[in-house]
């Protein structure tokens, strides 16, 4: 499944067909252009190849036995070899200068965003919050922007950076007075901080995190006003820093394991926060955020009814239940992922599906260099694999055709690659792919995106089973659900991550016991919707 990029929006070919990146047929005039770019990617991508492997027959010669050795020095081979020289890197982005096609929806929200006000874009999941986002800040690039979000893994999606590293918050539940007294010259400088996936945001984080910017922004207050006063100039009152915070709070709510809820409840006024959402907040409540809904869902646009009954499950509304319970596939999707309500049932699953296959075991050993938190790792540092294995793409490549949450089997085991044959019936190599961890740094008095350090690893997982949680942002053809669902929210994202109903397997028919409704959730939506 080849994957391009126009200004940073990924465009993907299926079976033909050219997709943006809600899983939208694109113009015609679009899909044109796109072909005739693949075409010749195609061919120097063939001429590529034919050099590579003419290349890696000498290399191959000299190394060990493949069915013995344990590849725990994988990018030394390769860098030692020089055969797939920047294979390990980000995949090739080409730029495009054709228009970005926008619903009237997403017009109008990106038009809320360029205001200059603190701005909430938030929507029904498949409608195309990342697309608007992304095209806002493609058209704001003479502003100083940071981009972040709560976890590693949604810091990755969005190509920015963690909320931890940014704010350099400890990694610890917070008081209510805390917050970084000494915010970094980045924060000081930027202009613009997008907020990604912000449901997951705890709300102590939160509190830390804006009050944190507003320390940022006396900082660079008191420097003007230093400044102004050496060349003797009057004083300027600059703008406040833009605050854009981007999310569904229908969808998952922030992680609050026992030994942090047992602090808060001592610390904080616990009982209006006890769900940790960011806009149950003091802080929010100043922001005096302009909201920017989107409610054309795209991603199941085709299937009416079932993008009907999934906005029903997102509001807790029970009658809808019975439609999925109904309409669901009545057999196993074949070769297809389980999603799981927890840890223990998907490395369960994964185990089970693993332990049976037979064959030898390659372990792919990471690299790392620089700033690497656990979090930051898409995959595992001790990656296992064998023949016959159901695995999961983890990024996007243009040259081998895949995409991030492609599903196939492995169908050969190397030293610097893997042969997946892909569902889609799509012979790929994935080879060592290397993450960018991102940080910001001012420099010649612009802030500029910096790397912090690398992760090198096979672009791979073991894809028999996922959680619930970690699907979220992802996308499925086909995808069979353990609908035992014992959070708010959780059952909605299970549900909302294939396109149709059609693709849709239930392990089990769903009890009303597993929809769960947040009370403060729908009251706040309820009471900015009556706002606009």
């Amino acid at each position: 499944m080849a994957a391009f990029y126009y200004e940073g929006n990924p465009y993907f070919n299926v079976n033909g067909k050219w997709l943006d990146p809600v899983s939208k047929p694109v113009p015609q005039e679009l899909s044109d252009k796109l072909d005739v770019y693949y075409n010749q990617e195609e061919k120097n991508k063939r001429e590529a190849v034919q050099r590579d492997n003419a290349e890696r027959r000498t290399i191959q010669k000299k190394a060990p036995n493949e069915k013995t050795y344990e590849h725990t020095d994988i990018m030394s081979l390769l860098k030692a070899a020089k055969t797939i020289k920047n294979d390990y890197r980000k995949a090739t982005e080409i730029t495009y200068t054709v228009p970005v096609e926008l619903t009237k929806e997403q017009k109008e929200a990106l038009s809320i965003l360029e205001s200059g006000e603190n701005v909430f874009l938030s929507g029904e999941a498949g409608t195309g919050k990342s697309f608007v986002l992304n095209e806002f800040i493609r058209k704001s690039k003479n502003k100083n922007i940071i981009v972040c979000a709560p976890t590693g893994i949604a810091a990755l999606n969005v190509g920015g950076s963690t909320l931890h590293r940014v704010f350099n918050i400890p990694v610890r539940a917070l008081g209510p007075e805390e917050y970084n007294t000494k915010p970094s010259e980045s924060l000081i400088k930027a202009d613009i901080i997008v907020i990604d996936e912000i449901s997951m945001c705890r709300f102590d984080i939160f509190e830390y995190v804006i009050k944190t910017i507003k320390r940022a922004e006396e900082i660079r207050q008191e420097n003007e006003n230093r400044k102004a006063l050496q060349n003797g100039e009057g004083f300027r009152v600059l703008d406040p820093k833009q605050l854009i915070v981007v999310g569904d709070f229908y969808q998952l709510p922030p992680v609050i394991v026992t030994r942090d809820k047992e602090y808060l409840e001592k610390y904080w006024e616990f009982d209006g926060l006890s769900e940790g959402f960011a806009f149950q907040t003091r802080s929010w409540k100043t922001l005096n955020f302009r909201n920017a809904f989107l409610k054309e869902v795209v991603r199941q646009k085709d299937d009416i009814a079932y993008t009907k009954h999934l906005n029903m499950i997102r509001r807790g509304i029970p009658s809808a239940i019975g439609w999925f319970n109904e309409n669901a596939a009545k057999t196993p999707m074949k070769d297809s992922i389980y999603l799981c309500g927890t840890n223990k049932t998907a490395n369960k699953i994964n185990d089970e599906k693993s332990a049976a296959l037979s064959g030898a075991v390659y372990t792919y050993t990471a690299k790392t260099e620089g700033d690497v938190k656990e979090n930051d790792k898409m995959t595992l540092d001790q990656l296992e694999l064998k023949e016959g294995m159901q695995v999961m793409t983890l990024v996007n490549n243009i040259e081998e055709g895949y995409q991030n949450g492609s599903i196939g089997k492995i169908v050969s085991l190397k030293a610097d690659s893997v042969g997946v044959q892909l569902n889609t019936g799509r012979y790929v190599e994935v080879r060592p792919y290397e993450w960018e961890i991102i940080g910001y740094e001012v420099q010649e008095d612009k802030l500029q995106r910096i790397v912090l350090g690398y992760f090198r690893q096979m672009p791979l997982k073991v894809a028999y089973a996922i959680t619930i949680h970690k699907s979220q942002g992802q996308t499925y053809e086909k995808a069979n659900i353990l609908p035992d669902c014992f959070t708010v929210g959780q059952l909605y994202v299970a549900l909302s991550r294939v396109q149709s109903i059609n693709g849709l397997y239930l392990e089990h028919p769903i009890s009303r016991f597993a929809l769960r409704k947040s009370i403060s959730v729908e009251k706040f939506y309820e009471t900015i919707e009556n706002q606009n």
